[in-house]
């Protein structure tokens, strides 16, 4: 099923992009207003490395090794690609961009919804650049 709809995707003029998983709280933060639905359900990374328990029957995670900032596993990619369209967008002539992006999204639901979904899942998401030079064809307006 990915790999028909992905087809379809380049048959529109597509390109896959891939955006990181793990974002810098700081740079998350950046989104606040965007991100208040998701900030319960975020998992948050704080450390690179475990270790053997002292009775080497487990393991732990290493308190020496703290990352200096901590990193959200991504909810959601809006964050993180308008950044990255803001550095390829430099001119009306940049419009449109077409992207589709497959990816992993994590999130913690502690509610119920009325259907059924993982705490990680794959998705497929079409983005389009916002476009004023009616070049775009109608496709901003189109759903994935």
């Amino acid at each position: 099923m990915q790999r028909a709809l992905d087809q379809m995707f380049k048959d529109t003029g597509h390109s896959n992009a891939y955006f990181p998983l793990f974002i810098p709280k700081s740079f998350f933060a950046k989104e606040a207003a965007h991100i208040e639905g998701f900030a319960k359900e975020c998992a948050v990374v704080t450390h690179y490395r475990l270790r053997n328990t002292a009775d080497g029957k487990g393991i732990e995670v290493d308190p020496d090794a703290k990352l200096e900032e901590e990193l959200i596993v991504r909810p959601t990619s809006e964050t993180i690609i308008w950044n990255t369209y803001r550095n390829w967008i430099q001119s009306y002539r940049d419009l449109p961009i077409l992207v589709n992006q497959w990816a992993n999204v994590v999130r913690w639901e502690m509610r119920t919804r009325l259907f059924l979904r993982t705490a990680e899942f794959f998705m497929a998401g079409r983005a389009y650049s916002p476009c004023f030079s009616g070049r775009s064809n109608g496709r901003n307006h189109q759903n994935a």
